[in-house]
């Protein structure tokens, strides 16, 4: 498996076109081999696709708001063609009730039918609200998200929610396009660097495996001391798990 990273995490580091290519070339060295961006920090996409290429990286995928989906899909798409993105995940939606998950399915379902002729995918971000029950709903929000695009999984918000991240994601597997690895607390909402949390990593990382996922994705939403210490700690912690 590839190791790749949501530059969300790096938010704090990355604020211009020179920030960018220092954090990716940081990256790469660190055993990054993909990205995934949340905003293309005001840069023409052309100039950021060739910042990725010469720092030796692939663009793998964006987050894009559910209203960004809904409002502006046409540059939605266009972003991702210059940036030679076979994906588009919408990063959260509110699916708080009856109404929010049928307009996350709606939307979800229309970016669906628009990207398919560009060779785009569509993906659903999950965080852990989306695994819980909702009055109105006959199923739980994500059931209702899954029926209409695959996941991009978080597994730490599955964790979150009190189910097994590695069992989730074999049960599931034909229903997950891309994997979230992350760590965290259990008890509260407390992502941190992968193996100084409490979810199974190793356990996650044999079920990625076996699922035949060919990246895994490292984000962490309140990164220590800052993304790339952060984004450092993680890489070296999985590349010893994936050695073994």
């Amino acid at each position: 498996m590839k190791l790749a990273i949501q530059l969300y995490t790096l938010r704090d580091i990355i604020r211009d076109e020179e920030t960018l290519a220092d954090a990716l070339l940081h990256l790469r060295q660190m055993g990054y081999e993909g990205v995934e961006f949340a905003g293309l920090y005001d840069i023409p996409a052309p100039r950021v696709r060739q910042i990725v290429e010469q720092a030796g990286m692939h663009a793998l995928s964006c987050h894009v708001s559910l209203d960004a989906m809904e409002q502006e899909l046409d540059g939605v798409l266009e972003d991702a063609r210059v940036l030679g993105l076979d994906t588009v995940a919408m990063a959260w939606s509110a699916a708080d009730s009856p109404e929010a998950v049928a307009r996350a399915v709606r939307v979800l379902q229309a970016a669906q039918s628009a990207a398919e002729p560009h060779g785009v995918r569509i993906l659903y971000h999950n965080h852990s609200h989306e695994l819980r029950p909702v009055d109105g709903c006959a199923a739980l929000p994500l059931e209702h998200i899954m029926q209409a695009v695959p996941l991009e999984a978080d597994l730490y918000w599955v964790f979150y929610a009190g189910l097994d991240p590695a069992r989730f994601l074999r049960e599931n597997n034909s229903r997950i396009g891309l994997l979230h690895i992350k760590d965290g607390k259990k008890s509260k909402p407390l992502p941190c660097a992968l193996g100084e949390g409490e979810a199974d990593i190793p356990e996650i990382c044999l079920a990625a495996a076996d699922c035949g996922k060919e990246w895994l994705i490292v984000e962490n939403d309140e990164p220590s001391p800052d993304g790339l210490q952060d984004a450092r700690r993680s890489a070296e912690y999985l590349q010893k798990i994936l050695e073994k």
